[in-house]
């Protein structure tokens, strides 16, 4: 005859384990208040870096890991595209200051349920949390908007994309030709394809529509 568990226990039972992944203290700090007073949630740890998330997913096994993009020593996209090769990978739910198109894009694709953008306020997390918990998926209005601004955008490739970086560093096309071994001309080509695809007439208006999109921070 089966024993009905005490009440306490079903609830612990039920408890969504959480890995949070935050660099900035005062932030790491009200997001764990937060967490800590949602009854159906149970922190498991607060790290600052990608490798530390990546050992904390290794060693604990959350359900879901809440993540910030911009970590110290990498992305949290790069997070993810590593623990999304994992038997038991976490859910995602990202937690950043990128909105940009791109940005938004990546983290879908790779296996993100939620998209919370900081300026968003801390009272919407929780409800943005129960959503993602209870099965969902939950992505920020300003995420929503920016998706459908760029809907009919044509992609940025990975060659692109390297073009793009190297001309935020400030390099010449001749040098940019030899960090890649093709010609001068061939990356004139690609700046051209580029300004097309970025609605942009200048490298510098490229560059500066590539951040705001989030082209560049993968």
């Amino acid at each position: 005859m089966s024993v009905p568990l005490p009440l306490q226990l079903l609830a612990m039972a039920t408890l969504t384990t959480i890995v949070l992944v935050e660099d900035h203290d005062v932030v790491r700090d009200g997001l764990v208040a937060i967490l800590k007073n949602m009854p159906d949630c149970e922190l498991l740890c607060a790290v600052k870096t990608g490798s530390e998330a990546l050992a904390a997913a290794e060693r604990l096994s959350p359900d879901l890991m809440l993540l910030d993009l911009q970590l110290p020593d990498m992305s949290g996209l790069e997070v993810m595209r590593v623990l999304r090769t994992k038997p038991a990978r976490p859910l995602f739910m990202v937690l950043t200051s990128f909105d940009g198109d791109h940005t938004i894009r990546q983290a879908i694709d790779l296996g993100a349920t939620g998209y919370f953008i900081k300026s968003g306020g801390w009272d919407a997390l929780s409800a943005a949390l129960r959503i993602v918990i209870a099965g969902g998926r939950y992505l920020a209005a300003h995420a929503t908007e920016q998706l459908m601004e760029h809907l009919n955008s044509e992609a940025i490739t990975p060659r692109e994309v390297q073009i793009l970086r190297f001309a935020s560093f400030g390099l010449s096309n001749q040098q940019i030709a030899d960090e890649l071994g093709i010609k001068e001309r061939a990356v004139k080509l690609h700046f051209k394809t580029l300004f097309g695809k970025l609605n942009v007439s200048d490298r510098t208006s490229a560059v500066v529509t590539a951040l705001r999109r989030g082209i560049l921070h993968s």
